[in-house]
């Protein structure tokens, strides 16, 4: 699984889905990929950490709308051509886009594969530093006392405290454990 992937809709969602549009807004050289489901599309302007502060910075007034698209009335439709969007423009690591996690046009993404994350992907894109190296692979690790943590390499290391070359050894095949954690599953 990847940050990119489809998510099985709900019934509640499929059920509240309002007819939306997808945009592409531009500020003093950086992206942002949204969604509304507004007629009047200049009335919200985005969100997210890194673009609010760039409006902030440059002011909402200098946001140009590049380009919207016809109204979606699907809600797998819209999530479908949005995540590829995003993937393919990796909106999420280049830091041409302020966007912190992928559009998918629904509510922006599932945050339980991003809160760990964002605060790295945050201070990238605020300093400028080019994210592009940002593995969001979701592994599949187990511990040798039996604890299994489906996660990305970053939030492994940071959250046990794990050395990241010897986990990329082990990822790599290099290795077989470091720090009792061993890979269970290879992503595809």
């Amino acid at each position: 699984m990847t940050i990119y992937d489809t998510q099985v809709l709900s019934e509640r969602t499929i059920k509240n889905f309002k007819p939306t549009r997808l945009y592409i807004r531009e500020l003093c050289g950086m992206y942002y990929f949204g969604k509304s489901s507004s007629r009047d599309i200049n009335w919200y302007y985005g969100s997210g950490t890194v673009w609010t502060k760039r409006i902030q910075k440059y002011g909402k007034e200098n946001i140009r709308t590049l380009w919207i698209s016809d109204w979606y009335y699907c809600p797998h439709e819209i999530q479908e051509v949005a995540l590829h969007f995003s993937k393919e423009n990796k909106i999420v690591e280049s830091k041409l886009w302020a966007n912190l996690r992928p559009e998918n046009g629904l509510d922006g993404g599932d945050l339980s594969l991003f809160r760990s994350e964002k605060a790295k992907i945050t201070r990238a894109k605020q300093i400028g530093v080019n994210a592009a190296n940002y593995d969001n692979t979701v592994y599949t690790f187990m511990h040798k006392t039996g604890i299994i943590e489906i996660t990305t390499r970053m939030t492994l290391i940071n959250k046990y405290n794990v050395s990241p070359s010897n986990l990329s050894s082990v990822i790599s095949g290099h290795r077989s454990t470091v720090n009792g954690w061993k890979l269970l599953i290879i992503p595809e």
